[in-house]
């Protein structure tokens, strides 16, 4: 009797700490539906476009990849700098987009081709006033240059969560089956 009783008592504490275990999904999106019909900027005409994100809410240590790219043509003369407002900015002001995610160094006129910027690189803060709970990346490009085509990815993993609750009682359920087969037998 007394070895049931362990036994039981051991099968409920396994599935106990099962309900706890790390259950980790990755997730990763991907957005490159922002292609315009090759948009002329310069320093005195910022344009500024939304990427759609999803709401995942996770700190910037989750993330595993976090990039975005940029599609240019005919560089002429200036570095391409590409700046994101926090979403509280004034978007119809250009000198709020002060968050520098990345340049294109000037290389020689007429220069195409596509950068990627590792949006990681941003400190904690500033990543987290950009992603966390937001569902539209605000950017600006200020040089001058034919805006092609962005993109965004993002990777993810979340922190870990519990099993459902019913994992632990289908677990107690069966020891307590076992439990009671011992016993009449």
């Amino acid at each position: 009797m007394k070895g049931l009783r362990f036994i039981t008592v051991l099968g409920f504490a396994v599935c106990f700490l099962l309900g706890f275990s790390d259950a980790r999904a990755s997730y990763s999106y991907y957005d490159d539906c922002w292609n315009p019909p090759n948009i002329i900027v310069d320093s005195a005409h910022p344009y500024y476009f939304r990427l759609g994100l999803p709401s995942w809410d996770l700190d910037k240590g989750d993330y595993v990849k976090a990039t975005l790219d940029l599609t240019y043509l005919d560089q002429c003369g200036l570095d391409i700098n590409i700046f994101a407002s926090d979403p509280a900015s004034d978007l119809n002001d250009a000198s709020s987009f002060n968050i520098l995610l990345g340049r294109v160094p000037y290389s020689n006129p007429y220069h195409a081709g596509t950068a990627q910027f590792d949006l990681l690189t941003l400190d904690e803060s500033t990543f987290e006033a950009l992603f966390d709970g937001q569902s539209f990346l605000n950017l600006v490009a200020d040089c001058h240059y034919v805006f092609d085509k962005a993109a965004i990815h993002l990777e993810a993993d979340p922190l870990p969560t519990p099993l459902p609750a019913p994992i632990l009682l289908l677990g107690s359920g069966l020891v307590g089956i076992l439990g009671f087969r011992r016993r009449w037998s």
